[in-house]
Order: C-alpha cells, then sequence, then structure tokens
C-alpha cells in the first residue's frame, strides 16, 4: 500500500506531527489540508471509503441530524479549535477501533 495516497495514514501521520503537515493546531486547517489533499489525489485515494464513512459517522455519533461538515460538528461539541483538532483525532481513532473490531 502506498502511504502518499492513502488516507488512514495521512491523517495518523498528521496526528504524530500536526505544525509540520497543517501548520498549526486547527481543526480548520485539518480540514483544509485534508480537502486539498483529497482533490489532488482524487480517484486514486486509497481508504477514501473509510473516510466518507467516518464523516458520516461523526453527526451519527453526537445523534444529530447536521448539514454541517464534519469539523463544524465536532468544533460545536469542543471547548475551542484546539479542543476540536484534539477531538478530531481521539473520535478517528474511536470510528477505526470501531470499524475494525465490526470485521
Amino acid at each position: 500500500m502506498n502511504d502518499e495516497k492513502n488516507i488512514i495514514d495521512l491523517v495518523l501521520k498528521i496526528r504524530e506531527r500536526t505544525p509540520m503537515y497543517i501548520g498549526g493546531r486547527s481543526i480548520f486547517q485539518l480540514k483544509a489540508f485534508i480537502d486539498g489533499w483529497l482533490y489532488a489525489k482524487g480517484t486514486e485515494t486509497k481508504g477514501i471509503e473509510t473516510w466518507s464513512q467516518f464523516t458520516d459517522w461523526i453527526p451519527e455519533r453526537f445523534k444529530i441530524q447536521s448539514s454541517q461538515s464534519w469539523s463544524q460538528i465536532i468544533l460545536f461539541h469542543s471547548v475551542d479549535d484546539i479542543d476540536a483538532l484534539d477531538n478530531f483525532f481521539q473520535l478517528f481513532e474511536e470510528f477505526l477501533n470501531h470499524k475494525y473490531q465490526a470485521l
């Protein structure tokens, strides 16, 4: 598997060295980076189905129906932008654990 084209591996790398990848500690910087990365990789992106499932899971996780983006939902349930970024990584890990335990 080519790590450069796997969204899941990318998110895990960003978690380890957040400022190096996105320039700061902001959920909106993360969203902008991921959106740009996905746009650049297009249909070649491995793990895109898992990413799509994650973004659909966020409103379910908070038991809400919303047209807001995953980043806005996480921010709403956080103290601030930095806390939202930390919560994102925790939620992503929770989602992956749930997804792969169900297999």
